[in-house]
């Protein structure tokens, strides 16, 4: 968990999936907002995400401009970049009990601004004991 500020309840960790699923669908949370209407046009509303091929619910977006490929002169195939869900599943820190020593990245959720972290404490409860480990 992560105790930001010292606040009585401390964050519990996110599964690297809600972290993909977050930075792929801007949607993916309803967060308050303000629409207005005149007639048929609708101001303020977020535009929905494609979540699947053919998804009747999303706006389509204009096709991007044909940018004409360049040549390889190295003549070995490009690698398409793998999809950042998988690269956070990749970097997160394996979930379950480890007798070896293990490295990962954890995820806290939080919707403040950076600036505003005074003070940040990892806590610590399982098998090995308990620790709070000051990081700011």
């Amino acid at each position: 968990m992560l105790r930001i500020n010292g606040q009585k309840t401390p964050r519990m960790t996110q599964s690297p999936g809600i972290v993909g699923a977050s930075l792929k669908y801007p949607d993916w949370e309803q967060r308050p907002s303000l629409t207005a209407s005149a007639g048929p046009i609708i101001i303020g509303r977020p535009a929905p995400v494609e979540r699947f091929p053919g998804d009747p619910n999303a706006r389509r977006a204009p096709a991007p401009p044909h940018v004409p490929e360049q040549e390889n002169p190295s003549g070995q195939n490009k690698e398409p970049p793998m999809p950042i869900e998988e690269r956070i599943q990749r970097a997160a820190l394996p979930e379950g009990e480890h007798v070896v020593p293990a490295g990962g990245l954890l995820f806290f959720p939080f919707k403040g601004q950076t600036k505003s972290i005074r003070s940040l404490e990892l806590l610590y409860d399982g098998p090995a004991g308990k620790v709070v480990l000051k990081l700011l």
